[in-house]
């Protein structure tokens, strides 16, 4: 199963590498160039669903804590 984590962090780590280089090559061309990329936001989208679906059962199957908005011990 060690192979399958793995996998899916690449897969997580590449989600985020080209989601970092299209948001900056989106706002070189915006500010720069004034030509943004065709379709970034869209791009970003998609690639942040990998992400968390590529990440998550890493987490997971690892045992990792998952941070959460609302304990319990904040709210009394």
């Amino acid at each position: 199963m060690v192979w399958v984590e793995r996998t899916l962090l690449v897969i997580a780590g590449a989600a985020l590498v080209a989601i970092m280089l299209i948001m900056t090559v989106d706002a070189i061309g915006r500010y720069v160039l004034t030509s943004p990329l065709t379709a970034a936001f869209e791009l970003v989208q998609l690639l942040m669903a990998v992400l968390l679906f590529s990440a998550l059962p890493a987490a997971s199957y690892t045992h990792l804590p998952l941070p959460t908005p609302l304990r319990a011990s904040s709210c009394t």
